[in-house]
């Protein structure tokens, strides 16, 4: 999904992938994008008992993209 977005930047700013992508990683918190291995984590993490108390909440393992 994020190539397909990043795609459509470099068409619209008339750039190449590889530089909208070296532009979305600097804006990123973590400075990259999160990976599977990341969200596979959480995911275990809040199938498991000790996230019982955790109801009704949206989650962003995102490395902080979503802050922007």
């Amino acid at each position: 999904m994020a190539q397909r977005v990043r795609q459509g930047y470099a068409t619209a700013w008339g750039s190449t992938e590889t530089e909208i992508l070296e532009r979305f990683s600097a804006k990123i918190p973590l400075g990259r994008y999160s990976t599977p291995e990341e969200v596979a984590g959480m995911v275990g993490y809040l199938v498991g008992d000790s996230a019982g108390a955790v109801v009704a909440q949206a989650i962003n393992v995102c490395g902080g993209l979503g802050n922007f």
